[in-house]
């Protein structure tokens, strides 16, 4: 009996819903004459897990620029919470959970100069997984007479999985000039994510990528950025060096703000939830079916999903080169940017695809001080090998300024997000029983019908597959077509 242990998907589900709360514009701040720019940070912060429901509390860090009434940039930060559930009774507190949240929308709307309205849109994608053990025939020698059609195949057999917490409180230094009045925006993205292993533990770690756009006291707007790093210890039993280590980073907490004007520098402070599964390469020799040449041998098999080692893709590279003209243009500031698809028309065993890559440029204008907000859709067509559930990362984005234009180049990796997944068929319960009479030796000849196989004709005459080939002298067993003629000694 074969052991193996997998971390098997049970459920999943994506939720999109919005999050609308009324702002007040503080007492220090000068009244809204229209809205400049939205944006935010989604992250939860609770997580509870009881038989048949997962309940997530989240906010989000939200940060609104608007045009004052004095004719000036100004920004309010403020956080909103918000509440989701799923519900399956597959969820219980054994269970794992892997969520993304997307902020897909961001609405802000003056209702007047005093208050205004914002509206989140938000997708939240939960994955729901439990550790189970597969057991499985693989041994069959004991039979005599035994035909097997098997497959030597790599996989990942999961060893454990861990969940640690890191946080970081930095503060970041700016420029010695600049006295902060207000925070405008904040991305915080994750790279060089690595694990080590040593003595049952593994040691995550990885850079924060902070992003920070504000205001200064005398209204010019500036940017910094911070590369922090986050490291957690994470104890997971049986561990050892050589493993596989996958590691999921959540945010679970934000604090952005700025210091007093001596200090020159913003305090930021962030939470982590970290995620590691461990899993051994194994290689084994599956058996998806078989017969006997002396006796009836019975059994019943079912199809599972493993984690396969086989050769991964680097996937399908999509190069964006933009030149786009910003009129009166006098310095890019930022430039977020959004991926996705559109459209996925399969033909055969290709994916002609369409997509889009949304630009939100930050800028200033010569004529004025002050930030401005344009937002450019790049649309894409590709074609490429098969993708089913296409996933989009980022790759060497960067962007820069010339004359009135602004020049975008980015790197698109569309993969399968199932193109490490393996299902393989494994055999239960076999049963040897003694063989019904059987004529004696014969010829047949036997002419091929469509989704014949060399195994299947010979298992049907409990005969050998070598058999059939040197009898036919077949040059490659894998190329036999309906209509052709085989002679099946028996």
């Amino acid at each position: 009996m074969e052991v193996i242990d997998i971390n098997k998907k049970v459920f999943s589900k994506t939720n999109e819903f919005e999050v609308r709360e009324d702002v007040i514009v503080p007492d220090v701040k000068p009244d809204i004459v229209n809205i400049i720019d939205g944006s935010g940070i989604a992250y939860a912060y609770k997580i509870e897990k009881i038989d048949g429901k997962l309940k997530l509390d989240g906010n989000i860090e939200a940060y609104i620029s608007y045009l004052s009434v004095d004719g000036g940039t100004r920004g309010i930060q403020t956080t909103i919470n918000f509440v989701d559930f799923v519900e399956d009774r597959k969820i219980n507190g054994d269970s794992i959970e892997k969520y993304d949240i997307e902020i897909v929308k961001v609405e802000a709307k003056v209702l007047n100069e005093r208050k205004l309205s914002l509206n989140f849109t938000l997708k939240i994608s939960y994955e729901i997984y439990q550790k189970q053990q597969i057991e499985f025939c693989n041994d069959f020698n004991n039979i005599e007479g035994i035909q097997k059609q098997e497959k030597n195949i790599n996989i990942n057999s999961l060893i454990g999985i861990g969940l640690s917490k890191a946080s970081l409180k930095e503060d970041i230094k700016v420029d010695d000039i600049d006295n902060i009045s207000e925070i405008l925006k904040v991305n915080i993205s994750l790279s060089k994510s690595e694990c080590k292993i040593s003595y049952n533990k593994v040691l995550a770690k990885a850079e924060a990528n902070v992003n920070i756009m504000y205001i200064t006291e005398d209204e010019r707007i500036s940017k910094v950025e911070a590369n922090l790093p986050v490291m957690s210890f994470i104890e997971i039993t049986d561990v050892k060096e050589g493993n596989i280590c996958e590691v999921q980073y959540q945010v679970r907490n934000v604090l952005v703000k700025a210091n007093n004007s001596e200090n020159h520098s913003i305090t930021c402070q962030i939470e982590f939830e970290i995620i590691c599964e461990v899993s051994e390469q194994k290689q084994l020799n599956i058996v998806s079916d078989l017969y006997s040449l002396q006796s009836n041998v019975e059994f019943t098999s079912r199809d599972i999903e493993i984690d396969s080692l086989n050769e991964q893709n680097d996937g399908h590279l999509v190069k964006i080169d933009e030149n786009i003209e910003i009129e009166d243009l006098k310095r890019i500031l930022d430039v977020d940017t959004r991926s996705k698809i559109i459209k996925n028309t399969i033909s055969g065993e290709n994916s002609n695809i369409e997509g889009e890559v949304e630009l939100k440029i930050y800028y200033e204008v010569s004529s004025k001080n002050g930030l401005n907000v344009k937002i450019v859709n790049i649309p894409f067509i590709t074609k490429t090998s098969k993708l089913e559930n296409i996933n989009i990362s980022e790759n060497n984005r960067e962007f820069d300024s010339q004359d009135n234009h602004l020049i975008f180049r980015n790197e698109l990796i569309l993969n399968d997000e199932n193109n490490m997944k393996q299902r393989i068929s494994v055999i239960e319960n076999v049963e040897e029983k003694e063989m019904d009479n059987r004529d004696d030796s014969s010829m047949v000849v036997y002419f091929v019908k469509p989704n014949d196989s060399i195994w299947k004709i010979a298992k049907n005459f409990r005969v050998t597959m070598d058999s059939i080939v040197s009898v036919n002298n077949l040059d490659n067993p894998d190329l036999i077509y309906p209509g052709d003629k085989l002679y099946i000694v028996r």
